[in-house]
């Protein structure tokens, strides 16, 4: 097991399995530097019935190795996207197009909205033959959350739309903001999360080819920590207030949407 930056690791000669009540108190206490090759080595030679390997991390270093993992006999369970997102030929070898044994399995997935079951719907749908042409929706949840909350009065005390700078910190306090911020803000994780369903759909599509529409740029600002963040978003509020202003003139709101369409045949 590893977790930040620690690593338990036991042969099965050790012990049976992991005790559940004590296992971080016993990582914290032997404080094992994570060493994927050890990591790697210890699930080959273990002597079980099948070897997985559950990667919820962000970690380049841990994306690097899924191919090999599978090459050795070991699944992969990941929501990574340094893994997901990353050259095409390469997402498609580990999704199942490559050499791969037919006993060994590559699941993946990533969170859409609020850990809504998009990426499922659509590989249901793929399976059961329907022909998807395209997808449109709102992919962040803090970025839908902010947007919501600057737009409507409903809610407030004084019966005004909620700040940006108030409404990105009621998000923040809420954990609906990736752990840097920045990733959501600049539009960089809804474009990751429309990547895998684009690919999911069978379009052949890299990460920079994604026309991306920040929602504030991020340069200079500050994500240190809540109230640093607070005020970066802040110098932010009266230029979002006039954009709110005039989508409402309009008849309108702001909404952050992704959308990706396969090209007609």
């Amino acid at each position: 097991a590893t977790a930040g930056g620690s690593m338990l690791l036991a042969t099965r000669q050790q012990r049976s399995s992991l005790d559940l009540s004590s296992w971080e108190a016993e990582m914290a206490e032997r404080q094992e530097a994570p060493d994927l090759d050890a990591f790697t080595a210890a699930l080959v030679e273990a002597d079980l019935p099948a070897r997985v390997v559950i990667d919820a991390s962000d970690s380049p270093d841990a994306a690097a190795r899924h191919r090999a993992w599978l090459d050795a006999g070991i699944h992969v369970i990941t929501n990574n996207s340094a893994a997901l997102t990353g050259p095409m030929a390469e997402w498609a070898q580990l999704a199942g197009a490559g050499p791969h044994a037919s006993d060994v399995r590559y699941m993946y997935g990533t969170a859409y909205g609020d850990w809504l079951p998009v990426a499922s719907t659509v590989n249901t749908l793929l399976a059961a033959g329907d022909d998807v042409v395209s997808i449109d929706g709102v992919l962040s949840a803090s970025v839908s959350y902010v947007l919501n909350r600057v737009s409507s009065v409903d809610g407030t005390d004084d019966g005004e739309a909620s700040s940006l700078s108030r409404a990105m910190m009621e998000a923040y306090n809420l954990g609906l903001f990736e752990a840097d911020p920045s990733k959501d803000l600049s539009g960089g994780h809804s474009a990751k999360q429309l990547l895998l369903l684009a690919r999911d759909l069978g379009v052949e599509l890299e990460l920079s080819d994604i026309d991306v529409e920040p929602l504030l740029s991020t340069d200079g600002m500050d994500f240190s920590g809540p109230a640093a963040v607070q005020a970066s978003v802040a110098a932010h509020d009266a230029a979002f207030h006039d954009r709110v202003a005039a989508a409402r003139a309009a008849g309108c709101v702001l909404r952050y949407v992704g959308s990706v369409r396969r090209a007609e045949e």
